[in-house]
């Protein structure tokens, strides 16, 4: 076994709840408003697609199902209240916001899975004696 860290580990698996949701919620409103700010407000669908690509790397990042799905709904909050041009109201129209809130569960567990199946990856080899970026 070695002592480097394998290249991809989901380290925030190990930290504190609190730590991995408040960092959640700085990468979420970060995402909204470089959205707001690089996409046209009639453009609403094109910025929601951004966000719910910050959900999917933030849970990547987090590896717990738990933040990710939590920052995932706040993220369809705030998406529809802010991205959509309601001026900050919640409005929901229905299957719409269905789809969009199924769109953003969806990157928070695709997200977590695959950091999940990493770490499991790396458990096994190491066990198996041998580090990812070893040859051989």
């Amino acid at each position: 076994m070695t002592d480097s860290p394998p290249p991809f580990v989901a380290r925030a698996a190990s930290w504190p709840l609190e730590f991995v949701l408040v960092t959640g919620y700085v990468a979420l409103f970060a995402g909204c408003g470089l959205a707001a700010l690089a996409v046209p407000a009639e453009h609403g669908e094109v910025r929601i697609g951004l966000v719910v690509v910050v959900v999917g790397v933030y849970a990547l990042w987090a590896a717990r199902l738990v933040a990710a799905l939590c920052v995932g709904v706040v993220a369809w909050c705030a998406a529809t209240a802010f991205l959509l041009g309601h001026g900050g109201e919640l409005a929901l129209t229905g299957r719409a916001d269905a789809l969009r809130l199924g769109a953003f569960l969806l990157a928070a567990a695709a997200g977590s899975a695959v950091a999940r199946a990493a770490r499991i990856c790396v458990i096994i080899q190491d066990r198996r004696g041998h580090h990812p970026a070893d040859p051989g």
